[in-house]
């Protein structure tokens, strides 16, 4: 009996959490149901039917904790699993802000790659820009190549016909000077005497030289040297050559200057003619006329012997100019 009342105590208590009435309904009830008992305790069927009842109340009881425990396990891994969620959440946000900071990062060197990106194109920039002016200096400089290749090539032409026109006109000088010189020749006569081949003649009067070997009077002697200084005087302007030792022609009076006595404050001015008492000057004019007479050969080349006799010196020089004209006409 005390077992039966346990189980009715335990199926009132489990009736009474699962009844959906009020505590005053739920008394009611088990006042009732033991009300019941003591009616009918003591039939056998009864409560043999009770304790049926009672088992499968208590099987159902049971299948709920089970299912209770179930949930409850249920939730114990729902926990753990939010759990875990949140403790992986919570990497996931150090991940999170790691990369935020590491994007950040990336960002400010982005910005910094940015700015070096942009002071190199700035520099590119310049150095284009640099490059197109030089490029326009190259081509103004190319230009003016051109124009002065141009102006040289022009200027190359008119260098060539000038040089042919000098040469046409260098070959008419001294065509004109052979001219010059067959005029001198013809006037002045410069020859030897067939008796004497050392004795040499200037309008068919004896050199100066020529006083050694013949007599010849001071007259004589100056007309001759007259005659010697008005060709030298008329070589140098055909030749355009200004004498070293200039001469005053006049006649058989002329006289000669030295130019570098006047450094020593000396005389300068010798007399090209001879008197009784003036040898050593006329010595030393002859001698600076002799210096006159072997610059004129050396301008034009020619090869000057002192041993010779001056008139031989003036011969060969009206010679070869005189020969060298008429080689151009040929």
């Amino acid at each position: 009996m005390s077992h039966v009342k346990g189980n009715l105590s335990r199926t009132s208590e489990g009736a009474a959490k699962d009844s959906p009435h009020s505590p005053a309904q739920r008394c009611t009830c088990l006042t009732t149901s033991a009300a019941s008992v003591v009616r009918f305790q003591d039939s056998p069927a009864l409560l043999s039917r009770l304790d049926e009842l009672t088992q499968a109340r208590l099987l159902s009881l049971e299948e709920r904790l089970a299912e209770l425990e179930r949930h409850t396990t249920t939730l114990v891994a729902q926990f753990t699993a939010q759990q875990e969620a949140e403790s992986a959440s919570r990497h996931l946000l150090v991940q999170l802000n790691g990369s935020k900071r590491r994007t950040q990062d990336c960002q400010v060197q982005l910005i910094r790659d940015t700015e070096r990106l942009q002071e190199a194109r700035r520099m590119a920039d310049a150095k284009r820009d640099a490059l197109r002016y030089r490029r326009c200096l190259l081509l103004a400089a190319r230009k003016q190549a051109q124009l002065e290749r141009s102006y040289l090539n022009d200027s190359l032409v008119t260098l060539e016909q000038n040089k042919i026109i000098k040469e046409a006109s260098e070959a008419m000088q001294r065509q004109q000077l052979a001219g010059y010189m067959s005029g001198l020749k013809f006037i002045f006569d410069i020859h030897t005497e067939p008796n004497h081949p050392a004795i040499y003649r200037i309008a068919n009067l004896p050199g100066p030289n020529a006083a050694r070997i013949v007599k010849m009077t001071d007259e004589e002697i100056n007309a001759s040297v007259g005659y010697v200084s008005h060709l030298v005087t008329l070589l140098a302007r055909y030749l355009e050559t200004p004498l070293r030792y200039p001469i005053k022609f006049l006649s058989s009076r002329s006289i000669i200057y030295n130019p570098a006595a006047d450094i020593m404050r000396l005389n300068i001015k010798f007399p090209l003619y001879t008197s009784k008492n003036e040898w050593t000057q006329f010595d030393y004019a002859f001698n600076l006329l002799s210096q006159n007479v072997q610059q004129l050969l050396k301008t034009q080349g020619i090869e000057y012997y002192e041993h010779r006799n001056i008139l031989a010196n003036l011969k060969l020089l009206l010679d070869i100019i005189e020969t060298r004209g008429q080689a151009e006409v040929f």
